[in-house]
């Protein structure tokens, strides 16, 4: 188990305007020059919150190769492993997502979405941070937040093969993930299932 602290309202703002004005940090393999910037930009304010702690190990998140993983559902159940307990309307929380892809797991989001076309946009780089390591509580955020997803993915096949006589909860993972538009339809209504 490791415990974190989640960011508060303080160190999330601070991570968004890091994200406008340099998002070249959150591409940095490791998370202490961005937690050094974020406390630096909150004026010396706190920016941390409640703890958040880890239940399983999310270090292959940071093993992945240069490209990302084959598919979602390879990574899937190792969030949902970690945070068990979390109720979907913590999953929606933009806090716990910033803390655990800017701290938890620093190096996946760079990894995951290199090809995208924003990342390799200097222009739009910053919409493109915001987009998959700050946002949480959106339809289209569940969608594009690196960990988010993948909880939301493993939640999702947990409760659908709960329902299901034939199927179990790795088939229905592996039928969502490899299905893109089954599954941002499901991510964007959860309460489906």
């Amino acid at each position: 188990m490791t415990t974190y602290r989640i960011v508060n309202e303080t160190g999330l703002a601070a991570l968004k305007h890091l994200a406008r004005t340099e998002p070249s940090l959150f591409a940095e393999p490791d998370a202490a020059r961005l937690e050094k910037r974020m406390s630096e930009a909150a004026g010396g304010e706190a920016v941390w919150g409640s703890p958040l702690t880890l239940q399983a190990d999310l270090s292959p998140l940071e093993k992945i190769e240069e490209g990302g993983p084959e598919t979602d559902a390879a990574f899937a159940p190792t969030v949902r492993a970690a945070m068990p307990n979390l109720k979907p309307s913590e999953g929606l929380n933009e806090y716990v997502w910033a803390t655990v892809n800017c701290f938890a797991v620093p190096k996946y989001a760079p990894i995951r979405w290199s090809s995208s076309s924003l990342a390799k946009d200097p222009k739009r780089f910053s919409n493109f941070v915001e987009a998959h390591w700050l946002k949480g509580n959106l339809v289209t955020a569940r969608r594009a937040n690196a960990a988010a997803r993948l909880w939301w993915l493993g939640e999702l096949s947990s409760r659908a093969a709960a329902k299901s006589a034939h199927l179990s909860a790795d088939d229905m993972l592996d039928a969502m993930a490899n299905n893109v538009n089954l599954y941002h339809q499901l991510l964007s209504r959860p309460n489906l299932l």
